[in-house]
């Protein structure tokens, strides 16, 4: 009863696209097989115990399709079995390259496979569609190994030729080739162009799968898989898996016979920036566990720092030292200050050197923030207006674009230079929009909404109040980041409008949220010296 039956009608819907025969040959096949088993307090079995469970292919089904494959001429069986491998939805000219067969030839088969119900054409494009994709596998599963082996080497071919740039059909095809170097390479490339349209989640399975497929060896080729892995991970802000496998990226570099000591450098710079980003949205076990790994790497980071700086004037230098000083500021905010801010003033120092606005950039934006910690405001205002230059003359990585933005506007919106605050988060919600930075997006509709509170605009904080609650149903919170702030500031906003009961409802819920990112620790874990992760804010 309740969610458990509506999530089974809607797998049950999935795999039978609710076609009546599919549905009754499922379900007799789940029965006869015991996947489902009627009791008298309704249904059980592993179907319903574990929905990511494979579906099994009832035997009546298979039969059913058979008996109707048999009913086609020879050549139009092998056109729809080579589709079949092609996939649900494919370009009949890559069916026929790979079969090759002439285009009448071609056109007589998917005349016949349309009359027959096994296709369907997809308007306004030159596509082609099982009718069912219980049709495309069952007519798949059919195949025998050797000749499905076979098939994918043909389509590879096809797709080469045809659609050079269609990486994620190549590694497909690949992978059925049981080719798996081209897999990895064809994976990379996928994951790399994911990266391009900021498809985070798109680019974290190809590197999964790519991850898989080279084993378990110790290799320069498989870290950096592991690497670009965890950053995607930190993009997802699923910070505890980020830094976990950056921890295993060390230990892994360590081991190799070359030793690269950039990137070991590169790889615990990368740790103690996810664990200072996860405060303001990780649970508190979560947390924990990251800070236990930073704790026992520290050592060693301090380390590779005395390196560095024995060492010419180089980015890992700036971005080390850059991290550190936000470690510092965010991890031990009531005594670190002078460390943090020693930390910065060496990292502007090193970018300003090397001549690199990008880096510059980086290390300014930190800067900023520390002159704030610090009640310096005019200091940071001044930085904040070099980091704007600065971002508008250089086109930088969209992330350190968008978190400057942000940086830049919380500066003037501090100093009480609201309006000028507004125009430059109004930018930074836009770009990072445009970017699928979806943290940063959340972060500019905070500060745009503080900025619209201190000038009594209650209706353009509606507004923002739209698009945040938006953001919340399309993310978690761990991808978005916590939005109790503004989510205060609605229940403020509420009360000095007379709604007493609706302020009431919103501040519960921004309690709610502090709550849940951070519960009570343990005395022997605290990072900042308070019992609550965020109470010296709140």
């Amino acid at each position: 009863e309740g969610p458990a039956a509506a999530a089974l009608a809607d797998r049950l819907y999935q795999q039978s696209g609710g076609n009546p025969f599919f549905l009754h040959e499922l379900l007799e096949g789940l029965l006869e097989t015991a996947q489902i088993v009627p009791t008298d307090e309704g249904w059980t079995g592993p179907f319903i115990d574990a929905p990511e469970k494979t579906l099994p292919l009832p035997e009546s089904l298979r039969d059913s399709i058979d008996a109707r494959m048999a009913r086609v001429n020879e050549l139009t069986n092998m056109f729809v079995r080579t589709a079949a491998v092609a996939g649900r939805v494919f370009e009949d000219q890559i069916v026929r390259e790979s079969g090759g067969w002439t285009e009448e030839q071609a056109l007589g088969a998917l005349d016949e496979l349309l009359a027959r119900g096994f296709l369907k054409s997809v308007p306004g494009t030159p596509t082609f569609a099982f009718s069912h994709h219980l049709v495309q596998e069952v007519i798949y599963a059919g195949l025998a190994p050797s000749r499905r082996t076979y098939l994918h080497r043909q389509m590879l071919a096809a797709t080469k030729m045809l659609r050079p740039h269609d990486v994620e059909a190549l590694m497909h095809h690949a992978l059925g080739a049981d080719d798996t170097h081209l897999a990895v390479d064809y994976g990379l490339q996928a994951a790399v162009r994911a990266d391009q349209f900021f498809a985070y989640e798109e680019a974290v399975s190809y590197r999964e799968r790519v991850l898989s497929l080279l084993g378990t060896g110790i290799s320069p080729e498989r870290l950096a898989v592991m690497e670009a892995l965890a950053d995607g991970y930190r993009l997802l802000r699923r910070g505890t898996t980020a830094v976990s496998t950056y921890r295993d990226c060390v230990q892994m570099a360590e081991q190799l016979e070359e030793q690269d000591l950039p990137t070991i450098v590169r790889l615990y710079r990368k740790i103690i920036q996810v664990t200072a980003g996860m405060r303001g949205s990780a649970k508190a076990e979560d947390l924990r566990l990251a800070y236990d790994i930073r704790a026992t790497l520290m050592p060693d980071i301090q380390e590779q720092l005395r390196w560095l700086q024995g060492q010419p004037p180089r980015a890992d230098t700036v971005h080390l030292l850059t991290a550190l000083a936000g470690d510092a500021l965010v991890s031990r905010p009531d005594v670190a200050w002078e460390e943090a801010l020693h930390f910065i003033q060496a990292a502007v120092a090193v970018a300003a050197r090397l001549q690199d606005p990008h880096l510059l950039i980086s290390a300014l934006t930190t800067q900023g923030s520390i002159f704030g910690a610090g009640g310096l405001v005019r200091e940071r205002v001044d930085t904040a207006e070099r980091v704007l230059d600065l971002v508008h003359k250089n086109e930088s990585e969209p992330r350190v674009h968008a978190y400057a933005l942000n940086a830049v506007g919380s500066a003037l919106l501090h100093a009480g230079d609201y309006q000028r605050a507004i125009g430059v988060l109004r930018e930074a919600e836009a770009f990072a929009q445009e970017k699928r930075i979806i943290d940063l997006e959340g972060r500019a509709l905070s500060l745009l909404m503080v900025a619209f509170y201190h000038l009594d605009r209650w209706e353009e904080m509606d507004l923002i109040e739209e698009r945040r609650e938006h953001l919340l149903k399309q993310y978690s919170l761990e991808r978005l980041g916590s939005p109790c702030f503004s989510i205060g500031l609605s229940a403020a906003l509420r009360a000095l409008r007379g709604q007493a009961e609706e302020a009431r409802q919103y501040r519960l819920e921004s309690k709610r949220i502090m709550e849940l990112r951070g519960h009570p620790m343990s005395s022997s874990w605290q990072p900042h010296g308070s019992n609550w992760l965020r109470s010296y804010y709140y």
